[in-house]
């Protein structure tokens, strides 16, 4: 019998209305559940690759391959699997980069702090870290550390520390090397520092490093540590890693050296690549104080002075009170013939209790400059007690001459000749000599300085000579050391004329008309001397 189904009816015949209802909630409650999450792939590479990439990173070597590691450990601190190591990493980057900062004279940036945070929250992590820790202490603090951090106490406690600890420090190390490579940075800056010569096996530097030395790391430590700046091996490093920007200092410091370029000869500083390797590292990192005073000086010798003025102020802008800084901008001032401005750049480097004896030089020789001669001598015989050369005895004969002390003046200048041969202190002494009437002495110094100015003139149009040909100087540049070259013979013909005519009138003095006539013959046509060489050859019969 077929049975026909209503609307509404149940399907089946074991199912009742409520059964039915029953379903249908069950469907719709189960259509609203949450669902399970779906399991998706992490992009990206795991914390292991990137642990390994952060430690490639760090052998690289560069600052900035540092600075990047650095950051890549401390992101994988927390991961589960890696971050005991990671942590360790990040410590010995830390170290790292502070140590780097001390090498290249960069104000401190407080990576060696933080990596001693580190450490200190987790002691047991690794045990060579808190030997490591104490000899970046040590590094960081002394004499060429970071100079917003470094006192002269600082600088003197870690050279004691040093001079107790080197030998347990690198005998620890060498048991680390050549495997860790970190270690061999660090036997390094013992094995080729201040007492390298006490660390055991630092003249077989090459065999104890070994395979070591293959990491960028350690070649360009071994490089700018050992082997005082090889061009060739900086370059490769650079060329190899352009983000190696600290190699362009140590570029600039072999060229100033005249240590060659790769086919170029050496010997003789070329401020023209000097120049140009420091403004690439300029470019690289402005707030870098070793940098902008090396720009400076390398502008003070190529006598561009308004550029040297610039960069002596951005070091002082970087650290406030450099002394070498004050010193520069000092000595810059004077030649720009500022001498006011000069004199109170001395004041600020006298506060700073460094440099006492050059300050006072210089504030001496600025002063005579202004006619101040009263000041000058007081200055000058400050000077005198805190340093010994030539120079300072040498202004002092000049500023008791201008006093009409002539005693004085000619004791003074005749130290300075004694520990300096110069034609310039020759030529104050002979006048000193001539208004004393010390005929003999008066015409053999005169005649001795004439003949020294000579000499030097010959030097200096050489010097003309090869700067007319110098390929790698600006016009500008060259120029202007032409023009300066140009000045100094012109100023020195004025002093040669006035010995060769003291010389000449010595002579005549003395009864030696021979030597007379020789050396006012010198003069005869000179523009200011020559009428009375000309009288004083009428004078002596043939």
């Amino acid at each position: 019998m077929r049975v026909a189904i209503k609307r509404g009816a149940v399907v089946g015949s074991g199912f009742s209305r409520t059964a039915c209802a029953l379903l249908a909630l069950a469907s719709l409650l189960g259509a609203c559940a949450p669902k399970a999450p779906a399991v998706i792939a992490t992009a990206g590479p795991s914390p292991t690759a990137r642990l390994e990439a952060a430690n490639s990173q760090m052998l690289a070597g560069c600052l900035d391959c540092l600075l990047d590691a650095y950051r890549d450990f401390l992101t994988l601190r927390d991961d589960p699997i890696v971050g005991g190591t990671a942590t360790a990493a990040a410590i010995r980057s830390g170290m790292l980069i502070s140590v780097r900062e001390q090498e290249l004279g960069f104000l401190d940036s407080g990576h060696l702090r933080s990596a001693h945070q580190m450490l200190d929250a987790a002691p047991l992590l690794a045990p060579e870290l808190a030997p490591i820790a104490e000899m970046a202490d040590v590094i960081v603090a002394g004499p060429a550390g970071p100079m917003s951090i470094v006192t002269l106490e600082s600088q003197t406690l870690s050279m004691v520390r040093l001079s107790q600890s080197q030998k347990p420090w690198t005998e620890f190390l060498r048991e680390r090397i050549p495997g860790d490579r970190v270690g061999a940075y660090f036997w390094l800056s013992f094995a080729c520092g201040v007492y390298g010569s006490q660390v055991a096996g630092s003249a077989d530097r090459a065999a104890i490093v070994g395979e070591s030395a293959s990491a960028p790391l350690v070649a360009f430590k071994d490089t700018v540590a050992c082997a005082r700046g090889r061009v060739d091996v900086l370059q490769r490093l650079l060329d190899q890693e352009p983000r190696f920007g600290e190699v362009h200092f140590y570029l600039g410091l072999a060229a100033l050296a005249g240590q060659p370029r790769p086919g170029a000869p050496g010997g003789t500083p070329d401020l023209e690549a000097a120049d140009k390797a420091f403004r690439a590292a300029y470019e690289w990192r402005a707030h870098w104080p070793s940098v902008t005073i090396a720009i400076a000086n390398t502008a003070m010798t190529a006598e561009d002075f308004d550029r040297a003025l610039d960069f002596y102020g951005k070091t002082l802008l970087l650290v406030p009170g450099h002394a070498d800084a004050l010193l520069g901008r000092i000595r810059t001032l004077t030649y720009l013939t500022r001498h006011t401005d000069a004199i109170a750049a001395t004041d600020e480097l006298l506060a700073t209790g460094r440099n006492p004896g050059d300050a006072r030089y210089w504030r001496a020789l600025n002063e005579e400059q202004l006619d101040e001669h009263d000041l000058a001598w007081e200055d000058v015989e400050l000077a005198e007690r805190l340093m010994v050369n030539p120079d300072v005895p040498k202004l002092a004969g000049i500023i008791a001459i201008n006093r009409r002390q002539l005693d004085v003046a000619r004791q003074r200048l005749e130290v300075s000749l004694k520990r300096r041969a110069d034609c310039d202190t020759g030529h104050y002494l002979q006048i000193v000599l001539s208004e004393q009437r010390e005929w003999d002495l008066s015409a053999q110094v005169a005649g001795d300085s004439a003949r020294c100015f000579d000499k030097e003139e010959a030097a200096l149009r050489g010097e003309i000579a090869r700067f007319q040909t110098a390929a790698n100087l600006t016009p500008e540049r060259r120029d202007r050391q032409i023009a300066k070259r140009e000045q100094q013979i012109a100023a020195n013909a004025r002093m040669r004329a006035n010995c060769w005519f003291n010389a000449a009138a010595a002579s005549f003095n003395l009864g030696r008309r021979d030597d007379a006539r020789g050396f006012a013959e010198q003069i005869a046509d000179d523009g200011q001397f020559g009428v009375r060489a000309r009288e004083l050859l009428g004078r002596i019969p043939r």
